[in-house]
């Protein structure tokens, strides 16, 4: 395989990494909706509650207190 189809295929590779990054954001924020604890999310998604609660907040929806 040359350099120009790795090239390729790394790019692809990112955009479906952003794809999958963005439909588990969009699943965090809907339970947080739901009133959710961030243990619950983290355990339902497969991440960190530490994790839940950055993608909360570069979306502006973290809890305080």
């Amino acid at each position: 395989m040359h350099a120009r189809e790795h090239h390729r295929l790394a790019g692809v590779a990112d955009q479906q990494a952003a794809q999958h990054r963005g439909q588990r954001d969009r699943i965090i924020s809907e339970l947080a909706g739901e009133d959710w604890t961030y243990k619950a999310i983290a355990s339902a998604v497969g991440c960190s509650p530490e994790l839940v609660a950055k993608v909360l907040d570069r979306l502006g929806k973290r809890r305080r207190g």
